[in-house]
């Protein structure tokens, strides 16, 4: 395996790499680029526009969100100033046009020099798949939830 592709695909040492993932990848690889510079150029509202189906259409094959999720993750490291909000989108348009619903949420919180952080993360089935642990997100105040449709 290629060595960048092996720093994607690794995870802390107390964890086996999911090969099963692997399989996601490039698609993963092309959302994530397309997503960056497409809010680099046009902006939040135009991506969603531009990416996701209008209507959500039943799966020709069985996808496990959660491995499609860990692909996206992986493949931020390999994508330029993959943030939060460029996965989260990325993942969101991926699982659509699988037929899968989910949703976008953005949240801010204070830092402790008193700016603002804002933070994405993406909610499928009600499971946490990209952004981080409940307890990383009790910190921020959700303002937007963006479901699969504009």
């Amino acid at each position: 395996m290629p060595p960048l592709l092996s720093r994607a695909l690794s995870r802390p040492p107390n964890r086996s790499r999911d090969w099963a993932a692997v399989h996601y990848l490039p698609e993963a690889l092309i959302a994530l680029a397309l997503v960056r510079f497409g809010l680099l150029i046009f902006g939040l509202s135009r991506v969603r526009s531009l990416g996701l189906p209008v209507v959500l259409r039943r799966p020709s094959m069985p996808l496990d969100p959660a491995r499609l999720a860990r692909a996206v993750r992986a493949g931020s490291r390999l994508v330029p100033f993959a943030s939060c909000l460029t996965q989260a989108q990325a993942a969101q348009i991926l699982l659509a046009r699988h037929g899968i619903a989910s949703t976008v949420c953005l949240g801010v919180r204070a830092t402790a020099t008193g700016e603002l952080a804002a933070h994405a993360w993406l909610l499928a089935g009600g499971r946490m798949l990209l952004g981080g642990g409940t307890r990383e997100l009790a910190a921020f105040r959700q303002l937007a939830k963006l479901g699969p449709t504009c």
